[in-house]
């Protein structure tokens, strides 16, 4: 399973989560018209480990997530509701034969912004993931 799709599964595996979005969880951008709101998640880096010149098996990509809505009070619950699911999550994410992980630590959050451009608020979050 790759890493986007075992977030996707945890993220629509989580009750509060779904119950903020529904199923509007996108890897790296949201089709035009999506209702809001909804979340999207990205891999901005995936550097691998290295030891006595080889490469490992280690990894600790960093994740972005994206929460946009038309009120403020409903991004911070739905990034709150992440949060919850992801941060310090151990074991497979995604379950089934899920992305083995040592742990997910939560790197931060802009908070929660209004875009005039787009009228709508958005919150940035950052998650490194630690992998074999």
């Amino acid at each position: 399973m790759t890493l986007k799709y075992a977030i996707y599964n945890e993220l629509i595996s989580d009750s509060a989560t779904i119950a903020l979005v529904a199923h509007r969880i996108y890897p790296d951008n949201a089709p035009e018209g999506t209702p809001e709101p909804y979340v999207i998640y990205s891999v901005i880096a995936d550097p691998q480990e290295h030891a006595c010149g080889n490469d490992t098996t280690l990894g600790n990509p960093l994740i972005q997530i994206d929460v946009f809505g038309f009120d403020g009070n409903t991004v911070d619950a739905t990034a709150a509701a992440i949060k919850s699911c992801l941060q310090d999550l151990t074991g497979l994410l995604g379950g089934g034969s899920g992305y083995t992980v040592e742990r997910i630590y939560f790197e931060g959050t802009t908070g929660n912004t209004f875009e005039n451009e787009t009228g709508l608020f958005h919150a940035i979050m950052e998650f490194e993931i630690h992998h074999q």
